[in-house]
């Protein structure tokens, strides 16, 4: 056990990391998968594995990054994190505007919003990539518009 807490406090040194994450890399390593879950619930009992917290952390870091609540949604996914967790974080969020950031991704990128159909067309699908949803983005249509 003491192996596998070593290796689990080196991994943990290079940054935030999900109990999932965690445990498929201690796993991938060859350590037996009881000893992992047991390494793994002693660090959460010691509140060295904070996965909400880590959980809300990545989701403003999404927001910084200006994506869309899907995206946010979908990196934590990807980074391993429980769905309770996903939804802790997304629930953290709740006041942030986010048509106000797709109108700021709108202003960087294209300056105003199209007013060709085709290149409006284009900007949307880009911005549906960044996870924001379509009533979002006529809604920071809408905001730049009336500015």
């Amino acid at each position: 056990m003491e192996a596998v807490l070593t290796k689990a406090a080196e991994l943990l040194g290079y940054g935030a990391i999900s109990p999932r994450r965690l445990s498929q890399k201690l796993l991938q390593r060859g350590y037996d998968a009881d000893t992992v879950a047991a390494a793994i619930g002693y660090l959460t009992e010691r509140g060295l594995l904070r996965e909400s917290e880590d959980a809300v952390r990545f989701a403003e870091q999404g927001v910084r990054k200006l994506w869309g609540t899907r995206r946010i949604r979908e990196d934590l996914y990807a980074r391993g994190f429980s769905s309770d967790a996903i939804d802790e974080a997304m629930d953290a969020l709740e006041s942030v505007d986010f048509e106000e950031n797709c109108a700021k991704v709108i202003r960087k990128k294209y300056g105003s919003a199209p007013e060709d159909p085709a290149e409006l067309k284009k900007m949307t699908a880009a911005l549906v990539r960044c996870g924001y949803t379509f009533s979002e983005i006529k809604a920071a249509v809408r905001l730049i518009r009336d500015d």
